[in-house]
């Protein structure tokens, strides 16, 4: 029975099956997003990944006891490629189990607390918890427009971390992440806060940001309620343009002219759409508006890759492994060494 056993979980069939398995459910993780049955997909992926790294490891530890038999160099390519394999699935293991994902919201010159103002997203189930500090998006800048290409960003952005050790500056770009206490901080997304004042009569209604949600790269646009009687609708255009059909757009993503559009919704009753330019005020309806500046924001996607190096260093092993099976020849090493002899 464990002959049978062991038989079935090295062989080729169960590891082509799982890959399969593998697959579909990526595939099916993909699709279904925020579903309810994205976790079980997971979980099930993860399963999944964890019993082909067993079948690796138990194909690999057959294989040696071969190589350890015969004293023959051989199959040694081959046992470095399925070591590797079963390192970089365990490294995944490790994240699946230790690790976990979240995002943290910060505007431009706040600092938040972490992880109180972090919402976790991922989180496996042998994850310690997480170290509390400081973090403050002290400068973003999306560059300068490209010539080719007027919504194509060159984000930077400039990150104090502060523990009881001291701070930390870092800058975030894309593809380029931070790292402090054990935890990466990378892009997520970006856009714009608009600073709104309004006033009725002498009465101060509003005096304070307005985060604007980004839509793509070229849309910013939000609902931003204020009592259960007053709602603003809100348009920003950073580069503010009139179309030939009179369509109000954004030329490009960079903050050259920027404009806002208010419509002030009181007790259902719609009072604009009014064009407010920045460093002005007008009137909406009985309202005073004034949109005196602008700030950026940004969402930084946070976790911990526990098993990151393990993938790191699996993945040169099975290069090798691989490299010195096919490229080379498995029987490379052993004539190197009979010449020498």
């Amino acid at each position: 029975m464990k002959r049978q056993i062991t038989k079935v979980i090295k062989s080729q069939k169960t590891a082509s099956w799982l890959l399969i398995a593998i697959s579909v459910l990526a595939l099916l993780l993909l699709y279904t997003g925020m579903s309810p049955f994205n976790d079980v997909f997971w979980w099930l992926m993860n399963a999944c990944l964890f019993t082909l790294a067993l079948s690796l490891a138990v194909c690999t530890l057959a294989r040696l006891k071969i190589y350890m038999r015969c004293r023959a160099m051989k199959p040694l390519g081959s046992i470095i490629f399925h070591l590797g394999m079963v390192v970089v699935l365990l490294g995944f293991l490790a994240n699946v189990l230790w690790g976990f994902k979240g995002d943290v919201f910060i505007p431009q010159g706040v600092m938040v607390k972490v992880p109180e103002n972090m919402r976790v997203v991922k989180k496996g189930p042998l994850a310690r918890s997480m170290p509390a500090y400081s973090v403050a998006l002290d400068k973003l800048t999306y560059g300068r427009p490209n010539e080719h290409d007027k919504y194509r960003i060159r984000y930077a952005a400039d990150v104090v971390f502060i523990d009881g050790a001291g701070q930390s500056r870092q800058q975030v770009r894309i593809n380029y992440q931070a790292f402090f206490r054990g935890m990466y901080w990378k892009y997520g997304n970006s856009g714009y806060s608009v600073f709104l004042n309004i006033k009725e009569g002498d009465k101060v209604i509003v005096n304070d940001y307005a985060n604007i949600a980004t839509h793509g790269e070229t849309a910013w646009y939000d609902t931003v309620p204020v009592t259960a009687d007053l709602i603003l609708e809100i348009r920003y255009y950073p580069d503010f343009t009139k179309a030939k059909n009179g369509k109000y757009l954004s030329n490009t993503i960079f903050p050259n002219n920027p404009v806002m559009d208010l419509t002030i919704i009181e007790k259902g009753r719609r009072l604009g759409p009014v064009l407010i330019p920045m460093a002005q005020s007008r009137s909406v309806g009985r309202f005073r508006v004034s949109f005196p500046r602008f700030r950026y924001w940004q969402i930084f996607d946070v976790g911990a890759d526990p098993g990151r190096m393990l993938i790191l260093a699996g993945c040169f092993a099975t290069v090798a492994g691989l490299v010195w099976r096919v490229l080379l020849g498995e029987d490379t090493l052993p004539r190197m060494i009979s010449k020498r002899l």
